[in-house]
């Protein structure tokens, strides 16, 4: 087992990491089948695949402050990753057709983890497309969304699908 510190967690964010933590004041449950998706000097923080949230462990330090420590194992698999395909839906507006977007299979091109919200929030991972420039998707939600998007997309790309319409257009 590898230890993941501050100074190397980068290469294994979106990785599948094994976790065993110590913990001499009290007994403590871990979820399995972790992804690591984040580091700060002071938190490890972890989507389960397991049970299906987010969450995170502070990180023991030389201080004596803490009772327990933890070491993190990488084991392969990687979500999300830059360049890794994924499928998005369609958008549609009625007063701004110009910006319609026919959903289908993406590339991820940006991935965002918030350091604010809770590991468990709906927005605490955000990704961008390079088919959809300066739109962001929540992560968790297109995840659910994947088999469906599969069976209605199959392997068309997503790609904008301007409706210029005047009549679609009142508000821009």
């Amino acid at each position: 087992m590898k230890n993941i510190t501050f100074e190397n967690y980068k290469k294994y964010v979106g990785k599948k990491v094994e976790v065993d933590i110590y913990c001499y004041a009290a007994g403590i449950m871990y979820p399995e089948d972790n992804i690591l998706i984040g580091m700060n000097p002071g938190t490890y923080y972890f989507y389960s695949q397991e049970d299906d949230h987010y969450w995170h462990w502070g990180v023991a330090d030389d201080k004596g402050g803490k009772d327990w420590s933890i070491e993190v194992g990488f084991d392969g698999g990687a979500i999300p990753q830059i360049g890794e395909k994924i499928y998005v839906g369609s958008s549609y507006y009625l007063s701004r057709g110009r910006d319609d977007f026919e959903g289908g299979l993406a590339s991820i091109n940006s991935v965002e983890i918030s350091d604010r919200l809770p590991e468990d929030h709906c927005n605490a991972i955000m990704i961008g497309i390079e088919e959809r420039p300066g739109v962001m998707y929540n992560y968790k939600s297109l995840l659910k969304e994947q088999e469906a998007f599969k069976e209605r997309f199959g392997d068309s790309i997503a790609h904008p699908e301007p409706d210029l319409d005047p009549d679609f257009n009142l508000h821009w």
